[in-house]
């Protein structure tokens, strides 16, 4: 139902409603890397509560990201059309409000996961220094004393055999090195990739943003070619990752192909949900 509010109060009271989440996230983020850092620290190094820490402001900031969308369908959208008035003006009206708060989605989202990148890579960094350097203390042979060789990059419990009385000696890194593995890998290797993550991101912002073909809603139709888009952001992404993290796992190229198969699998069952995916114009093999 249209409203006889003007419209020019309408959007000063939008615009005011923005400014007031812009507000609320930028000072929430401007205390969430130290506040962060300071927990990895008291912690002696453990990143579970820096990490459970940083969820709880995460599921907060999406809450506040959502609001956005909420407030535009059920207080904004349907009191800027005029009944009486030109519906191109209105059209374009509409249009030029809603993209205000696009921008502002997009832009939370895109710093709130730059914040989340920056924070993690550095408590990976300074876990991996520390996990390197008990790695790199004195492993001898059980049996004759002769130091082991212990390949790059390991993390967790091998066979080593002893190269100069052949014995097999169990090499054990230590609870921190071990738990440090998937952690460390992970969060490196998606800092190294942040460009691509960024890039595959705002290509599925826009894809879940988008409306259907046949909406009425303002906002941008879903097209095919979007959604490739996506498809090449998101293949580009994880090879950046995974080959970031071989250079810190190097035993991990033995998986590559399949981990990369995986990943890219999922996307194509996340994909095939839109119709135009389905378009007899996509010739991708993973349909």
């Amino acid at each position: 139902m249209s409203s006889s509010t003007p419209s020019g109060e309408i959007t000063e009271r939008w615009d005011a409603f923005l400014a007031k989440i812009k507000e609320r996230f930028e000072q929430t983020m401007s205390e969430a890397e130290a506040g962060c850092a300071a927990l990895l620290d008291d912690a002696e190094l453990d990143p579970m509560p820096m990490s459970n820490a940083w969820n709880a402001i995460r599921l907060q900031m999406l809450s506040l990201q959502r609001k956005i969308g909420d407030t535009w369908s059920e207080k904004i959208q349907e009191q800027l059309y005029d009944p009486n008035g030109d519906a191109k003006f209105e059209g374009a009206k509409v249009d030029r409000e809603y993209a205000k708060g696009f921008a502002l989605e997009q832009r939370i989202a895109d710093e709130l996961q730059a914040t989340e990148v920056r924070i993690f890579g550095s408590a990976a960094r300074k876990i991996y220094e520390v996990a390197k350097t008990k790695l790199e203390g004195h492993f001898a042979c059980k049996q004759c004393g002769t130091p082991l060789q212990i390949p790059k990059g390991i993390f967790r419990s091998i066979y080593v055999v002893c190269a100069s009385c052949a014995m097999t000696n169990t090499f054990e890194p230590g609870t921190f090195a071990r738990s440090a593995e998937y952690f460390c890998a992970h969060y490196l290797a998606n800092e190294t990739a942040w460009p691509e993550l960024k890039a595959m991101s705002a290509a599925e912002f826009r894809v879940n943003r988008a409306i259907d073909g046949d909406s009425d809603s303002a906002g941008e139709p879903r097209t095919l070619a979007m959604l490739k888009m996506w498809e090449a952001a998101t293949k580009k992404y994880w090879e950046v990752y995974l080959k970031a993290r071989i250079e810190i796992i190097p035993e991990y190229a033995a998986d590559y192909d399949k981990d990369f198969n995986g990943k890219m699998q999922g996307f194509y069952n996340d994909v095939a949900r839109y119709d135009e995916w389905k378009s007899p114009t996509n010739t991708s093999v993973n349909t």
